[in-house]
């Protein structure tokens, strides 16, 4: 063989090998793409589907569709149905939260909006076996016109509910909701957790059937504020209370204990002051999630979300609605709302699971419809 045909053989053959190698290559990557795949759907999929928390269907309730008939009703039908309606002995007509569909197309998924309970339970551990709730914000997600509109409920609000549905005796805070249905507690009928016990009250007294819901402890506040490097807020002005320290005027950075902190001081202020502050961390919470480079961390947050929360929703909803809210709205659309003063009545009253008298707020038809009037403001 003459050297130069040698040669051309030996260049073919690199040519082959090399060909080889690329191929061998690619079919490798291939297999472990198909593994990945098959990975997700065989282990992850399911994971990421499976809901972290005992879901929600008030709408279909027999009270609330015996409601929703006496709205659709002329007036002479609504003077007969009213007789068989049970609702608190506070107000004068049924209450039922009217959300309207909105025009247009969703940005989040299919649903136009939800009716979002969100709840802060005084109890560390990731067990939620107690609990009183010290935080109660109701939120109404319109995913068509971008906006988010939330209430805040007093946890000292007085509440009734039907006989036979808990077993502790009326009237009650509404705080103490949320405590009948937790899993350590000895109190409660049915099934359910702590989430839908004070989701049931908060219908049953307002008439707001809530969608979805999510609990989180003092843990929760502090993992994930601290997962994402703290919290910026920016206090009017400064903040003292012996329990739980100071605070200076102005823009701070704050961890995850030292903002719980700040959510958490009343003593020298008032239940007012305290909401007040807990809406700044929540907003300063959503601003810091934010920012482009905390998309890249939605996956490992949803891991700390999944392992501190409870919650309806499966981690593959929230990964994607996490996503979408950070993505296409505002924060300038969140708007929060306290019940005005003259809304609330301040009022000693015998609670009978506590086996005294203790502070309340009552309330009556007007309050309920500021509620309402909040959550659907445009």
């Amino acid at each position: 063989m003459k050297q130069t045909e040698k040669i051309k053989v030996e260049k073919n053959d690199k040519k082959s090998k090399k060909k080889r190698i690329i191929l061998a290559l690619g079919l490798i990557v291939i297999g472990s793409l198909l593994l990945v795949v098959a990975t997700y759907f065989a282990y992850l999929r399911p994971k990421l589907e499976k809901s972290m928390g005992d879901k929600l269907n008030l709408k279909t309730n027999p009270a609330r569709v015996k409601i929703e008939a006496y709205y659709q009703a002329d007036e002479e039908t609504k003077a007969e149905l009213i007789k068989e309606i049970e609702f608190p002995s506070n107000l004068e007509i049924p209450p039922l939260l009217m959300d309207d569909e909105e025009d247009g197309d969703p940005v989040c998924g299919k649903d136009k909006s939800w009716i979002f309970l969100l709840v802060g339970v005084d109890y560390w551990g990731q067990d939620y076996l107690y609990g009183l709730a010290d935080v109660i914000r109701v939120i109404r997600f319109d995913f068509v016109n971008k906006t988010m509109n939330m209430i805040a409920i007093p946890r000292d609000a007085i509440i009734e509910m039907p006989e036979g549905t808990f077993l502790i005796e009326s009237p009650m805070k509404i705080n103490q909701a949320y405590l009948t249905g937790t899993a350590g507690w000895t109190g409660k009928i049915g099934e359910g957790n702590g989430a839908i016990t004070l989701a049931q009250a908060i219908d049953y007294n307002f008439g707001i059937a809530s969608e979805h819901y999510m609990v989180v402890n003092f843990d929760a506040v502090e993992n994930i504020i601290d997962a994402i490097g703290g919290v910026e807020v920016d206090l009017p002005e400064p903040v003292y209370d012996e329990a739980w320290g100071g605070f200076p005027s102005g823009v701070q950075l704050l961890d995850g204990e030292r903002a719980l902190d700040l959510m958490r001081i009343r003593a020298a202020y008032s239940d007012e002051f305290r909401i007040e502050n807990q809406t700044l961390v929540l907003k300063a919470l959503f601003n810091k999630l934010k920012r482009p480079e905390m998309l890249l961390k939605i996956p490992e947050l949803v891991n700390q979300f999944s392992e501190n929360v409870l919650t309806d929703l499966n981690p593959e909803t929230m990964i994607n609605i996490g996503t979408c809210l950070l993505t296409k709205f505002d924060i300038n659309n969140l708007k929060d709302f306290q019940i005005d003063h003259e809304l609330l009545f301040s009022d000693s009253v015998y609670i009978p699971s506590l086996g005294g008298n203790s502070f309340v707020y009552r309330w009556n038809d007007q309050t309920v419809q500021f509620v309402h009037n909040a959550l659907m403001q445009k």
